[in-house]
């Protein structure tokens, strides 16, 4: 926009730079007076000449920046088993599924059962980056062997059900989708994206610098949190972590003041021993 507006600019100078100096010969100025009349609009042009000149080549230099930028972006991605290049982001036979089933009084059973309370959950989180190869960054559902596995030191009072009141299916659902949102906004070129999702991209690319969160896919505790409920919260804090760590679906990464939450895909066994 700035370019064209400036070529314009440029164009209709030297037109009226033209038309002012025909306008002087025909009344008999000499060279000498036509060129120190015009001296400065002269001088004006060839300056907005050179600065529209620089501007494009500053462009280029941008975009091929950017291109590297988003080349970089892909194979940070293809580390961690995303191809972006292969996604369908409109394919509803590549929606993400996180093993659709709930524990409900110790027993696995679909998410239909539960009525549209998990759909709906869903919706209001909705992102639109769902795919097969995204999802194997992401977390599955606790069923109720997994719960079995954690330490009753780590779960300490909750039982099962209290467990499932806590929403806590809903609170994978939502870590899911807003590490799913960070993937897709980092596979778009930035001028593609608004100034809001511009300062989201900038912020992740300064945290992944970060040493201890070097190739790794993540997303920060305090960022996570705001996109949660009140009642959410508390049971993130008093449920979440723990038990996700318990079950080593998540490591949690320390730098300063931050705490960053890091999902595991593969799930290992875990013992009271550890912990």
């Amino acid at each position: 926009m700035v370019d064209v507006m400036g070529r314009e600019l440029l164009e209709l100078g030297r037109a009226r730079n033209q038309r002012l100096r025909k306008l002087a010969e025909e009344n008999g100025a000499s060279e000498a007076s036509i060129q120190k009349s015009n001296g400065c609009l002269d001088e004006a042009i060839e300056k907005l000449a050179i600065a529209l000149d620089r501007l494009a080549e500053s462009q280029k230099e941008l975009e091929s920046i950017q291109g590297a930028d988003h080349d970089e972006d892909r194979n940070f991605l293809r580390v961690h088993g995303i191809d972006i290049d292969g996604q369908d982001v409109n394919s509803k036979e590549n929606m993400m599924q996180p093993n659709d089933k709930a524990v409900i009084d110790g027993q696995e059973e679909p998410s239909e059962m539960k009525g549209n309370h998990l759909a709906a959950e869903r919706a209001r989180i909705g992102v639109g980056c769902r795919s097969n190869s995204l999802a194997k960054v992401l977390l599955d559902q606790v069923g109720s062997k997994d719960f079995s596995r954690i330490p009753p030191t780590t779960r300490a009072r909750l039982d099962l059900n209290l467990f499932n009141e806590m929403s806590f299916s809903l609170m994978i659902v939502a870590l899911n989708e807003a590490i799913a949102k960070k993937m897709t906004l980092l596979k778009k070129p930035i001028q593609q994206l608004r100034q809001e999702e511009r300062e989201i991209v900038y912020a992740w690319r300064s945290q992944a610098v970060l040493q201890e969160l070097h190739n790794k896919i993540f997303i920060e505790d305090g960022e996570f949190r705001r996109q949660l409920r009140a009642k959410q919260k508390v049971a993130w804090t008093k449920a979440g972590i723990p038990c996700l760590r318990a079950l080593k679906m998540i490591e949690e990464v320390r730098v300063e003041r931050s705490l960053y939450i890091v999902p595991i895909r593969k799930r290992t066994n875990v013992s009271e021993e550890d912990y």
